[in-house]
């Protein structure tokens, strides 16, 4: 994901650090940290929270929203690291 992220997008490339991925599933290929970008240029970068308990501070959404801000949603169901929690920053 990060080199085709780097690829699409050269103009932040210099902003994503090269050992970027998720600590408990994530490899060297596969960070699984994942992004949405849509064609008015509102974008979402989101993960997958271990931690089912983490308090959400984004109930308006279910689901990764680009322009939904930064914060903690929960998803109808849970995710590679076996959590329904996600972490999102976008704008």
């Amino acid at each position: 994901m990060i080199v085709e992220y780097k690829s699409q997008y050269p103009q932040y490339a210099n902003l994503v650090p090269k050992n970027i991925r998720d600590p408990k599933t994530g490899t060297d290929s596969v960070s699984n940290y994942k992004y949405i970008v849509l064609v008015d240029n509102k974008c979402v970068l989101y993960a997958n929270l271990e931690n089912s308990e983490q308090e959400v501070t984004l109930p308006a959404i279910s689901e990764p929203t680009p322009g939904a801000g930064k914060g903690i949603f929960a998803a109808p169901t849970s995710g590679w690291n076996g959590s329904n929690k996600y972490f999102q920053v976008s704008n």
